[in-house]
């Protein structure tokens, strides 16, 4: 009985890591600020992997905000799923990209400063722009960012860019 109560237990625990593992997006652009710097210092994209938007947060977006476009649910998933491999396969690089430049000295990297904007759009949902200030033995360098929000949580979508 009480071996059977503890794998129900242990079953119950697992499904709650898988479920909140899951989860995507983030609250606020300073702590997509924090995510995207230390996915770029330790160069490692599953870092970054929980700020992009899934199929789900893509497909949400599409519905309302793209919403002459993409009104048929087919089309919209396929157009989701297009999307978000588009996203990823661009963040990677950029990360990739930009942890492998020399202008930066990774090893005592540190995220002196950010700043960001949020932006009403006129498609109707937030646009964040964020701007990353990395000071390291190199010198001071910027990497600035694009997110947007849907359905309350913020999501890296572009322009993840070191700028001279």
């Amino acid at each position: 009985m009480v071996l059977k109560n503890s794998f129900k237990i242990v079953g119950y625990l697992f499904v709650l890591l898988v479920v909140t593992s899951c989860h995507r997006g983030i609250d606020n652009l300073p702590q997509l600020s924090q995510i995207v710097f230390n996915a770029i210092k330790s160069g490692e994209f599953s870092k970054i992997q929980k700020v992009l938007p899934d199929k789900q947060a893509m497909s949400v977006y599409l519905e309302q905000y793209e919403i002459n476009q993409y009104k048929d649910d087919s089309k919209r998933t396929i157009e989701s799923g297009s999307r978000v491999k588009i996203i990823n396969t661009r963040i990677h690089d950029q990360v990739t990209l930009i942890h492998s430049s020399t202008k930066i000295s990774w090893m005592d990297a540190t995220l002196k400063n950010y700043q960001y904007e949020e932006n009403d759009t006129k498609y109707g949902y937030l646009e964040g722009l964020g701007k990353l200030e990395i000071k390291s033995s190199a010198g001071t360098k910027f990497v600035k960012f694009q997110a947007r929000k849907v359905n309350g949580l913020w999501f890296l979508y572009d322009g993840l860019e070191l700028l001279d």
